[in-house]
């Protein structure tokens, strides 16, 4: 199980967060393949010109600060629900999106770097129990927030901005409570833990044929089973 690193007050964690907020959105946009540097975030987060990001990269960065925002806003674990969980992918991709905040009801294909992933339509009771079984756990917060992470970017529950809501939704959990966020991580570990995740065929404790999320009611994923091959220090600053 994965130790909580640091602990820390409300106030202190709102002054990490606003600190460090140009970094929680540009690691959350490297999900989005975007090309935008850090110093280009800080620029449109503050409303500067100069920047050479395109329209598109300029609303995805806007999308993903209403994202956080709104996640940040949520003080405790337990306002990290469901209903939460889809509000936060509605502003990862924005309202007027296809499917924005909303469980997907079609196929759809992921490309990786080396295969292509299918992964089934969820079963919206299923992922639901699922979801509230991983929050109300025993485990300490990082470890739900780590699980949290690769279990949403292993499910693909929406038609889009899947991985950008998975690394907000979990650094919810993890000031919800009281711990550092995951922002100082290099983001390409991060995309690469959430890749093997979504690449992992049939890990021992997953259905087969990875048709459905990992069961959580009762047999969590153990971490270390579902990345053999991943450094887990790698997801705390």
């Amino acid at each position: 199980m994965a130790a909580d690193k640091f602990a820390m007050s409300r106030d202190g964690e709102d002054i990490l967060v606003e600190k460090n907020f140009a970094q929680l959105v540009y690691l959350a946009g490297k999900f989005a393949g975007l090309s935008t540097t850090l110093l280009d975030t800080q620029a449109i987060l503050a409303d500067l010109s100069g920047t050479q990001a395109k329209p598109s990269e300029i609303r995805t960065i806007l999308n993903l600060r209403d994202a956080y925002h709104y996640a940040m806003s949520l003080q405790y674990i337990s306002e990290v629900s469901f209903a939460a969980l889809l509000k936060i992918n509605l502003f990862v991709i924005g309202a007027g999106a296809s499917g924005a905040g909303q469980i997907r009801v079609q196929p759809v294909v992921v490309p990786l770097t080396d295969m292509i992933y299918q992964p089934a339509i969820p079963d919206e009771t299923q992922v639901k129990r699922e979801f509230a079984d991983l929050v109300q756990s025993e485990a300490t917060t990082t470890d739900k927030a780590i699980t949290l992470l690769l279990w949403l970017s292993r499910a693909q529950l929406f038609l889009d901005g899947n991985k950008r809501t998975a690394i907000i939704a979990a650094n919810a959990l993890m000031t919800g409570g009281d711990c550092w966020p995951f922002l100082k991580t290099s983001w390409r570990n991060t995309y690469s833990a959430c890749n093997s995740i979504t690449k992992t065929a049939t890990p021992p404790t997953l259905n087969t044929g990875c048709t459905t999320p990992p069961s959580l009611v009762s047999d969590r994923p153990n971490l270390t089973k579902l990345l053999p091959e991943t450094d887990l220090s790698m997801m705390f600053p």
